[in-house]
């Protein structure tokens, strides 16, 4: 009598237990051999998959990202920085960058507004320091009162950065503005300085991007 070997084995056949990582070589199963939707959330136990199993050999993949968008306007006024944006972000391993990117827009009823950019407490994304006076920004604004209508401007400015905060615990990232000269000066966030209700004043949405990548 002939035996026809199919090449297929039921999981109904399977002992439970009889097949165990230690009987598994090593690159026996590839992404090909599963068939699609074949692993379920259902199907994985309770803290198998960890970050340190994710992040390994991921380097150059993006993690997780959390983003906010902002579209109500917003005025400060003087020279004390004020959060404009603020978002938290834990990374799932120390060795993770943290990629920074923030369009946004800014204008002033006078030059020498600024974003800066923080860490918790600690500034980065920041001009080298050069002299004793210069003030270390992300970003200037691009106003100049002295420009014909230049109120009715409303300009945008974008910033990136790569950060490295070594840590897995939780981070608080902040895009703050203010006036690097005169306490009197008003900075505008999605909004040009003079605020008429017409077709050519324009009205804005900014956006504050967080980005874990594997490192």
């Amino acid at each position: 009598m002939a035996l026809t070997v199919l090449n297929k084995i039921g999981t109904a056949s399977i002992l439970d237990n009889a097949i165990t990582s230690s009987k598994i070589i090593d690159n026996a199963i590839t992404s090909g051999k599963i068939i699609d939707n074949a692993i379920t959330s259902g199907k994985i136990i309770n803290n198998a998959v960890t970050a340190s199993k994710i992040v390994a050999g991921a380097a150059g993949k993006v993690l997780q990202v959390v983003s906010i968008t902002k579209t109500d306007t917003q005025s400060i006024t003087g020279t004390t920085f004020v959060d404009v944006f603020s978002l938290a972000i834990t990374p799932l391993a120390t060795s993770s960058k943290i990629f920074l990117h923030c369009s946004i827009n800014l204008s002033a009823n006078g030059r020498y507004s600024a974003l800066k950019t923080f860490r918790d407490s600690t500034q980065i994304n920041m001009g080298n320091q050069i002299g004793s006076n210069r003030s270390r920004v992300s970003v200037s604004s691009q106003t100049n009162n002295d420009a014909t209508n230049d109120s009715y401007i409303m300009h945008n400015s974008s910033t990136s950065f790569l950060d490295s905060p070594n840590t897995t615990s939780q981070i608080t990232y902040k895009i703050k503005c203010g006036n690097t000269n005169d306490n009197a000066t008003v900075s505008y966030i999605n909004r040009p300085h003079s605020d008429s209700d017409n077709a050519f004043v324009h009205a804005g949405s900014s956006t504050f991007t967080l980005m874990e990548v594997a490192g």
